[in-house]
Order: C-alpha cells, then structure tokens, then sequence
C-alpha cells in the first residue's frame, strides 16, 4: 500500500493569507489576549484615576504631587554645568584649572559630581596633550629611507635631553 503525501495537508488555501512571521510564532508587536484586557480597562479608567491623583496632589499629598511632577519635567539625565573656567591653551594651564576646580568643590562652589566631571574632561585634554606626532624635521626628510632610523635618532636626542640636567647637577 503507498502512502499518500501529507505535504498537501500543510500548503495554505489559495484565499489565506500566509502565515505571520512566516509560521514562527506571534507576529512583531502582537499582545495576548490577557494584556489587552488589561489594557482596555486601564484606559476606560485613565481619566477619572488621573483627576483623583491630580485631586490628592492638591489637598497635600505629596507622592501623588511627585507621580504628577515626574511625568510632566523628568529628570535630565545630564544637566549642563555653568562654571567660568581660565584658559587652556597648554597642559599646564589644564593642570592648573584641574586644580581651581578642587578648589571650587572643597569651597561648595561647584558640587562634586560637576567636579569629576570637569576634572575627568580636562583629564582627556591632558590626555591628548600627551601624544605627540612623529613628524620628519629638515635633516630627516633628505633620508627618510628607514623609519626606524628615525626614531632611534629621535630617541637618542630625547634621552639625551633628559640626560643633561642630571649630569650637570653632579658638577
């Protein structure tokens, strides 16, 4: 006896319409039947709710006020910070209004959350003060046939620099 093929009993009617999500459970957005329920009746009672809370608000109630006051100015999640600050131009002028801003703080100036913050930005500029770019000098372009060369060079003119003040300090 041959078996008839069940391929035919899972092809879609040619009227209906395919699948949501292709077969592959509930379609993007879709809610249960439960959840709608739910929804429904919060919103045939979102009006005489709101009045009764906007009610309590006015008679002293203060966690009604807060429900109320939150929904309507939410709390930034960051607000700017006004503070005059000296120039920067250098990294010691960083340093130096890395230090005016402690100051502040400690004075209860600028609270301590602002001050990291400052602090922590100013940090970043020091940050990019610090590197610094390989650039050839007029001597190095006639023979920039080796890189390395050229650092080492750069090097050994660093270390030297550095060097100097030591040795003329033991004199």
């Amino acid at each position: 006896m041959e078996q008839a093929s069940l391929i035919d009993d899972f092809e879609p009617a040619p009227n209906q319409a395919p699948a949501p999500n292709n077969g592959n459970g509930r379609p993007a957005g879709a809610r249960n039947r439960k959840h709608r329920a739910l929804e429904a009746a919060a919103r045939s009672r979102a009006l005489p709710l709101l009045s009764k809370v906007i009610t309590a608000a006015e008679n002293g109630d203060m966690t009604a006020a807060k429900i109320i006051f939150d929904r309507i100015w939410p709390k930034p999640r960051t607000a700017p910070i006004q503070c005059e600050l000296p120039k920067t131009e250098t990294p010691a002028d960083v340093r130096a209004a890395m230090l005016e801003v402690i100051q502040r703080v400690s004075r209860g100036e600028l609270t301590a959350d602002d001050g990291a913050s400052l602090v922590a930005m100013m940090r970043d500029v020091l940050d990019a003060h610090s590197v610094k770019v390989l650039a050839a000098d007029d001597d190095d372009a006639a023979n920039i046939g080796d890189v390395r060369e050229i650092f080492a060079k750069r090097l050994g003119r660093i270390i030297e620099a550095r060097a100097l003040p030591a040795d003329d300090d033991d004199d």
